[in-house]
């Protein structure tokens, strides 16, 4: 089956987003709390945050998100 593979078919694609281009932003929010979030390349945001109350909290945050979510499942409850 293998040799029936088109090399385009598993050649990547130019618009696939690579993450290592994307960026964490950290920032307050109108309530003086700190909260991030991840862009993507372009700039859209793609996952935010929850409030911390100091920027150290928020830091670890980000930490947390960047060690754990390459083994994050996905839970389906639709």
């Amino acid at each position: 089956m293998a040799e029936e593979l088109n090399c385009q078919a598993v050649r990547p694609h130019s618009n696939v987003i690579r993450m290592a281009d994307a960026h964490f932003e950290v920032f307050k929010d109108a309530s003086g709390q700190f909260r991030w979030r991840l862009r993507a390349p372009n700039g859209e945001p793609i996952a935010a945050s929850e409030a911390y109350t100091t920027k150290e909290a928020c830091l670890d945050g980000i930490k947390s998100v960047q060690k754990n979510a390459p083994q994050a499942k996905v839970k389906d409850t639709a």
